[in-house]
């Protein structure tokens, strides 16, 4: 009778055991795929911050040549280096 009872507790204990190992292999799995999610869309996020990047700068350069002109040509214009 006290073995019957022992070997009923083991097996209790080994399936609920199994049940916690399932449960954590299932948690486990989504955390991983989750991951890697994460991953492609910081990879993503990165590729687009560098063409943006590249965008900030040409824009920038634009604008600081087309003022540097437009201070030249105001500079012309209110002093000429001819004196007529």
């Amino acid at each position: 009778m006290k073995k019957s009872k022992n070997r009923e507790a083991a097996k209790r204990s080994r399936q609920k055991k199994r049940s916690e190992t399932n449960i954590l292999h299932h948690a486990n799995d989504k955390v991983v795929k989750e991951n890697n999610k994460l991953k492609l869309d910081n990879a993503a996020l990165r590729a687009e911050n560098q063409i943006l990047k590249r965008q900030l700068n040409y824009f920038e350069n634009l604008f600081a040549k087309k003022t540097t002109n437009q201070q030249m040509a105001h500079q012309t214009y209110n002093h000429p280096s001819s004196g007529t």
